[in-house]
């Protein structure tokens, strides 16, 4: 688990070199996206997704996970997201926060 703000302060969240698209991803884990987005694709390969990563993408309209690696999402991961209806996750997740998916209506 990767709480929120967990790596504020430090040179990997201060190094903008490290931010892709205003997305910071730390290995495999994607901890901070601080660019408001209609629609993102995570990078294969990305296995865990931090508490309230995307909290800044209250306009955030589509997301789409990683077919083979995403395993844990973190809580109230995509809380601020309410304009996604629905969303599909892969077979591979099996740990999911609470109020990973609060404002959304439909998740499979």
């Amino acid at each position: 688990k990767i709480a929120k703000n967990a790596f504020i302060g430090t040179a990997l969240y201060d190094n903008d070199a490290n931010w892709q698209e205003g997305v910071l991803y730390i290995g495999d884990c994607l901890i901070e996206v601080k660019t408001p987005l209609e629609k993102y694709a995570i990078t294969e390969g990305t296995r865990l997704i931090a508490d309230e990563a995307f909290v800044v993408c209250d306009g955030l309209k589509s997301i789409k996970f990683p077919k083979n690696s995403l395993t844990t999402i973190g809580a109230k991961a995509f809380n601020t997201c309410a304009l996604i209806k629905s969303v599909s996750l892969p077979k591979t997740v099996t740990s999911v926060g609470e109020e990973a998916f609060n404002a959304i209506t439909k998740v499979k």
